[in-house]
């Protein structure tokens, strides 16, 4: 199962990016891998506006991410 998650560490937001490649590739290459398949990404709300922008999400992310908060993405590729 391939899937990106955003989770927001001092709002706690939650937005399913699904399984697109892309995403998940981004992740592994900016993020920490914390298993094998496991990749964790640490972004401002900021940040995380300028990542989405890159895979045309804007209109699914935008209306709940706050420029100063922090949050966590996670991808899973197995």
């Amino acid at each position: 199962m391939r899937s990106t998650t955003i989770k927001g560490l001092d709002d706690g937001v939650r937005i399913e990016l699904g399984a697109d490649v892309g995403i998940i590739g981004a992740v592994m290459d900016r993020g920490k891998a914390v298993d094998c398949l496991i990749y964790k990404l640490v972004l401002t709300g900021k940040e995380l506006l300028s990542f989405i922008e890159e895979f045309h999400l804007q209109s699914k992310v935008t209306q709940t991410v706050v420029e100063t908060n922090r949050y966590e993405l996670t991808s899973y590729d197995d």
